[in-house]
């Protein structure tokens, strides 16, 4: 796509046309750019272990972060967004920034894969010493028969519904990292 438009580009004379193969091109470069950075964080992850540095953490206050940021994903989709968080105060010890990352990978999934007019739920809870975060939606699912390998690098459950999404198939992987290297567990059912 790139080298198509950068060659049209150098040959057109219109504004728009020319507006339009430099919009291809950012657009190229901003998927390449995103692609390298979860290949070099899956690369930082795998050869070291992630620094938690155990400091408190809010998991309410993760989901309400995620959830500023990505309602104007959502919104273009016409997804609701329903947060059902923990009247408790719910405290874990961890690496803000990472559990964060970890969220926004599983919520930018959700967006994803769940059709317009959908609905996304996040929540919070507190069961016996457990502190748990759910994320459920009205998405496409996933089939029994893939759920054992969608944390394997670069799969992809449907390589035809994943062109959309710009996803290299790192996310999840970089999700259980995250998790494991908390003491924690992800599990999708």
């Amino acid at each position: 796509i790139m080298n198509t438009s950068l060659d049209l580009l150098m040959r057109q004379t219109d504004p728009v046309k020319r507006a339009k193969h430099v919009g291809k091109i950012n657009k190229a470069i901003d998927r390449i750019q995103s692609l390298l950075d979860e290949i070099l964080s899956i690369s930082h992850l795998d050869k070291s272990s992630i620094q938690v540095d155990p400091t408190q953490c809010d998991p309410n206050l993760i989901v309400q972060e995620a959830v500023k940021n990505y309602t104007s994903l959502a919104a273009k989709k016409n997804i609701q967004l329903k947060q059902l968080l923990s009247d408790s105060q719910l405290i874990v010890y961890g690496n803000n920034d990472q559990l964060s990352r970890a969220i926004q990978h599983i919520f930018t999934n959700a967006i994803n894969f769940t059709p317009d007019n959908g609905i996304i739920t996040l929540k919070t809870y507190r069961k016996d010493d457990n502190v748990y975060c759910e994320i459920t939606d009205t998405g496409i699912g996933i089939k029994k028969r893939e759920l054992s390998r969608i944390f394997d690098y670069f799969y992809k459950v449907d390589k035809a519904r994943q062109l959309d999404s710009g996803g290299a198939g790192l996310g999840l992987s970089i999700v259980q990292k995250i998790v494991k290297a908390h003491n924690g567990t992800i599990n999708v059912i």
